[in-house]
């Protein structure tokens, strides 16, 4: 894909206030807008999209929150099963038999704190799509495939997800997955879609 074409989607999907912030290559961070208190959050079906779990709550919890209060329809994916989230574990040889099964009991247990995290914050929509933690950039095309599929029918009005100049992999990853995702869908309702970055 060619970067005008990703531009030309960049500027649909995004609000005005962050196409005033970012230019078309680069962040200048001295003419950032200074952030606002919102008291309505726009939106009534919000996705929120979660690279690895924990990333919900770190970078959009309180606008999770803040959507349910107000009675939006909430939905979260976590992208990646979250099995590279310990230090101790990514030490291991990758052949370790020790190593898959310390990687399945992470996955287990991250899947379990999602779950009782969700229910803190009030969310009772989400899904996994367990594409392998770290390795999101090779799993593009079947991950866009999944999440077509969940954006055709739960047609959000807003979509949350790292933003655009995350510099984690799997973050950026999303980023391109949501683009392709929406390549291969048609709709009224993807005129009015926006799109936040948290």
């Amino acid at each position: 894909m060619n970067t005008n074409h990703l531009l030309k989607i960049y500027r649909h999907l995004f609000p005005h206030w962050v196409k005033n912030a970012l230019h078309d290559s680069i962040v200048e961070l001295e003419r950032f807008h200074p952030p606002s208190t919102m008291t309505q959050l726009p939106g009534e079906r919000i996705l929120v999209l979660a690279p690895h779990p924990d990333d919900e709550c770190i970078g959009c919890g309180g606008a999770i929150c803040r959507y349910l209060e107000q009675g939006s329809r909430l939905l979260v994916v976590f992208v990646t099963d979250g099995r590279q989230g310990d230090r101790d574990l990514r030490a291991l040889p990758a052949d370790s038999p020790q190593r898959e099964q310390m990687e399945l009991e992470l996955v287990a247990r991250r899947r379990r704190e999602a779950r009782c995290a969700l229910s803190v914050l009030g969310v009772s929509e989400f899904e996994f799509l367990d594409a392998a933690d770290g390795e999101l950039r090779q799993q593009v095309s079947p991950v866009s495939e999944r999440l077509a599929d969940i954006l055709a029918e739960f047609k959000p009005d807003v979509v949350m997800l790292p933003f655009l100049t995350d510099r984690h992999a799997d973050h950026f990853a999303v980023n391109t997955c949501l683009v392709k995702s929406i390549e291969r869908l048609q709709g009224e309702w993807l005129q009015k879609l926006q799109c936040f970055g948290y």
